[in-house]
């Protein structure tokens, strides 16, 4: 290696040396070293590919690699996960080898004579013992003595007396049992079948005549005929005269008799007091009759008395009874003329009132009605009025599937204030004129 020397204080005075004091000093002394690499590095550029590289496209800079690296594909795809990397078996130790177990399975078939793809029949030992148990019986059956074969017919016979079915229950013969009712007290799995719902023994007194969806009076259609549409009006002022009618009778029912002001209070207790003496006296003029005493005992000819009475009552009470039997029995054709005349089923009256199913009543909803200066010259200019679920919940009032309700709040903001409907202003001032040029 080249010595090195240090610098000394004289060599960086020289270096350093030069004046300030005029332009041309200044421009001597300037730093240009990083524009001449610049310059240097554009040449070579130049050199090596024939221009500068920022005059270049970006397409002959860039490539875009759709195929992607083939040996990081196969990589990727050959990677085992971090799971299996870590359950790895990386000792060196071999571990302790296990005995192998005994196989509990036997095969059915042999493996040669399978064809390619197919897997043998395995059954367990156990299952494979009782086939050759049973297969035994049946070859041994086959062989029994005569007295042993009659020995079983004589079971058989005192099975069928005892009325034990014999044969297979599950084959295609096999014998008719009889189904199991409800109150069967053998039925041993009632408590695993699903019951059915039982409908609570209550009578349906519901309102039959209302129907499930109401047509809507003609009048309040958006363009109705005039006799229509007084027709509505007429009916919503019969409404609201039969409720100041019931509110004139309430007022008058609680209201303060005038009569019994004319009454003189001194006559009209001393009425009283006199009503009250003449009840007395009535009274203690009445006489006073003593109860007969319990306890005397009658004699034998009074009892036979009482009871040749009682059978006299009876003969004659028979009589009668015969008698009206007879008279029955000649009327008869008459009888049964009437009885062919008669409806033979009474006919159910309607309920017309909903029923009372809670503490609250029904009370029907008011009629919606348009005035004759509110009805709309076309359908651009018609209103929606009315809620379809009012109606629905309405509805399932009236014909008593539900109780009447009212709507329920914070304490105190449905008793002390009454909900108010109103229309907002963009409502009112609506025009479809400038609706339809938004």
């Amino acid at each position: 290696m080249a010595p090195t020397t240090k610098p000394t204080p004289s060599s960086i005075k020289k270096k350093l040396a030069g004046g300030r004091k005029g332009k041309k000093e200044w421009k001597k002394n300037v730093d240009i070293s990083n524009i001449e690499d610049a310059i240097d590095q554009i040449r070579t550029e130049k050199i090596l590919t024939g221009s500068a590289i920022v005059d270049k496209a970006n397409d002959s800079l860039f490539t875009i690699d759709k195929k992607g690296d083939e040996k990081a594909k196969v990589s990727l795809r050959n990677r085992k996960l971090r799971i299996d990397q870590i359950l790895e078996a990386k000792s060196g130790v071999s571990g302790i080898p296990s005995l192998g177990k005994k196989s509990k399975t036997v095969a059915l078939e042999n493996e040669k004579d399978l064809a390619a793809g197919k897997k043998v029949k395995v059954v367990s030992k156990n299952v494979m013992g009782q086939i050759n148990k049973l297969a035994k019986k049946i070859t041994e059956g086959k062989g029994k003595p005569q007295q042993q074969q009659q020995k079983e017919l004589k079971k058989g016979k005192k099975r069928a007396a005892a009325g034990i079915p014999s044969g297979d229950l599950w084959g295609a013969d096999a014998p008719a049992v009889a189904e199991v009712t409800e109150d069967d007290p053998n039925d041993y799995l009632a408590h695993l079948r699903p019951k059915k719902v039982k409908k609570p023994n209550v009578p349906n007194d519901r309102p039959t005549h209302i129907p499930a969806v109401k047509v809507s009076h003609s009048g309040s259609s958006y363009n109705p005929t005039f006799k229509d549409h007084q027709g509505l009006l007429q009916a919503a002022l019969d409404v609201e005269l039969d409720k100041e009618r019931k509110t004139e009778e309430f007022k008058q029912k609680m209201s303060y008799p005038p009569e019994l002001d004319n009454i003189d209070d001194e006559n009209f207790f001393e009425s009283e007091d006199e009503e009250e003496e003449e009840q007395e006296e009535e009274n203690a003029l009445e006489p006073v009759t003593k109860k007969p005493n319990a306890n005397i005992r009658k004699t034998r000819t009074e009892r036979n008395k009482e009871a040749a009475k009682i059978e006299r009552a009876r003969a004659e009470q028979k009589l009668k009874d015969d008698a009206k039997l007879r008279k029955q029995i000649h009327e008869l054709e008459t009888i049964k003329k009437e009885l062919a005349q008669q409806p033979t089923k009474p006919e159910k009256k309607e309920k017309k009132k909903p029923l009372k199913l809670g503490p609250l009543e029904f009370k029907a909803a008011p009629l919606e009605i348009t005035l004759t200066e509110e009805l709309p010259e076309s359908l651009m200019k018609l209103k929606p009025e009315g809620n379809l679920f009012k109606d629905r919940f309405q509805s399932l009032q009236e014909r008593s599937i539900i109780e009447p309700r009212v709507p329920v709040g914070k304490k105190g903001t449905t008793t002390r204030w009454k909900r108010k409907d109103t229309e907002r202003h963009d409502y009112k001032r609506f025009d479809a004129e400038t609706f339809a040029n938004m």
